[in-house]
C-alpha cells in the first residue's frame, strides 16, 4: 500500500464522496459477476493486480510482472470460461488488472492485448544490470577494471556500472581482492538481471 500522503488524502476524498447506495451498488455489482472458475491459476496472486504505480513499483517491475501474469492465463485452464465471463460484463463491472491474458488498465477500460499497449522502453540502469548479470555469468570472478573495460566497449557508463553492481550484490571474494562476482548459489533472472542477495555478503565498491 502507498505511504504517500497525496494519494491517501486522494483515495480518501474518491471514498467519502460516494453515498452509501452507490458503495452498496458497487458491491452487489462485483458479487453477481464472480464467476465460478475451478482451477483458475491466478488465484491467491498478485501479479495480476494493477495499481496504477501509486505504491511506488518501478515501471519495468511492473511490465515483467503483467508480463507474468499473462503467461500464468494464457496456461490456465479457466482461461475460455473466464474469456467469456470478461466479455460479458458491462464496462462498469469490469475489474482492472490481467484477467483472461488481457490488461484492463482503469475501471471502465476496455481490455487490451500487452502488444497492443506502447511499447515499454527498459531504463538505462535495467538494461545495465542485465548486462552485468550476463557478463559475470559468463565470465566468472573478474577484476572490476575488465568488467569496465568490457562495460565501456559496449557503451556503457562506469558509473552505471557501479551502481548495477551494489544492486545485483556483486561481492568481492576474500575481502580485498579485486575481484567481482555474482553472490554464491545465485544466477541473473533473464533479461532483467535481477538476483536474490544471500544475507552476510560484501557488496562491491
Amino acid at each position: 500500500m502507498t505511504t504517500d500522503p497525496n494519494v491517501k488524502r486522494t483515495m480518501a476524498r474518491i471514498w467519502h464522496t460516494r453515498t452509501a447506495t452507490d458503495l452498496m451498488a458497487s458491491w452487489l455489482d462485483a458479487i453477481a459477476a464472480v464467476p465460478r472458475l475451478d482451477g483458475a491459476a491466478c488465484r491467491g496472486s498478485v501479479d495480476h493486480d494493477i495499481d496504477h504505480d501509486c505504491d511506488g513499483e518501478p515501471p519495468e517491475a511492473r511490465e515483467e510482472r503483467l508480463h507474468r501474469a499473462v503467461a500464468v492465463c494464457h496456461g490456465c485452464p479457466a482461461l475460455t470460461a473466464c474469456r467469456t465471463w470478461l466479455d460479458g460484463l458491462s464496462a462498469r463491472q469490469r475489474p482492472t488488472g490481467v484477467v483472461a491474458g488481457r490488461v484492463v488498465e482503469r475501471p471502465g477500460a476496455n481490455p487490451v492485448n500487452l502488444a497492443e499497449r506502447p511499447a515499454y522502453r527498459p531504463t538505462v540502469a535495467r538494461q545495465t544490470r542485465a548486462w552485468l548479470a550476463k557478463h559475470l555469468s559468463e565470465h566468472g570472478p573478474t577484476a572490476p577494471r575488465d568488467v569496465l573495460a568490457a562495460a565501456e566497449a559496449a557503451g556503457l557508463q562506469t558509473r552505471s556500472v557501479r551502481l548495477a553492481a551494489g544492486v545485483l550484490g556483486v561481492t568481492r571474494p576474500g575481502g580485498r581482492s579485486m575481484r567481482w562476482e555474482l553472490p554464491r548459489h545465485v544466477q541473473p533472472d533473464g533479461i532483467a538481471g535481477v538476483v536474490t542477495q544471500p544475507e552476510g555478503e560484501q557488496h562491491a565498491g
